[in-house]
């Protein structure tokens, strides 16, 4: 590109959504805080949107896939995608699918970091260790209890 010519909103836009996923609004903000004007950002979003380069759903899944592999809860991702201006409607379709597994993801990390079986059972201290770092990962409290019992009875070899 010469020195004197600029990208468009446009341009910048699939240069930004071609390295990773974006949401609208992180987008917006990227584009603004390069000087773009509100309404070329708009009308740039728009079109990104109607030719697919853009699409919050695919953004809030990939969040969501990245997140939960990482070993954090529903609590801490619905806090994210909340944060990147996806409603509660967004995340409940999101997370829906994950309802279940959300058990078996904390009892892996538990296991992970902490051990299981009858050793990590009688040690007070490191179910209690254990818990709050759930907690912190953004777990609700039954699927602490849960990840909790799980590992205890999980043996390990």
């Amino acid at each position: 590109m010469s020195v004197g010519r600029r990208r468009t909103a446009l341009q910048q836009g699939i240069a930004y959504l071609s390295r990773r996923e974006y949401s609208r609004q992180e987008l917006s903000r990227r584009l603004i805080d390069c000087g773009y004007e509100t309404s070329e950002v708009g009308t740039a979003l728009d079109r990104l949107v109607a030719e697919g380069w853009q699409d919050d759903t695919r953004f809030a899944q990939a969040l969501v896939r990245m997140r939960a592999v990482s070993g954090y809860g529903p609590l801490r991702i619905r806090h994210e995608l909340s944060k990147h201006g996806l409603g509660d409607r967004m995340a409940d379709q999101i997370l829906d699918p994950y309802g279940p597994r959300w058990t078996d993801i904390a009892t892996e990390w538990v296991v992970r970091r902490y051990g299981g079986g009858a050793e990590f059972a009688a040690d007070h201290a490191m179910r209690r260790k254990a818990g709050d770092f759930l907690l912190r990962r953004g777990f609700e409290v039954g699927v602490m209890h849960n990840a909790l019992r799980a590992a205890a009875e999980t043996e390990i070899a």
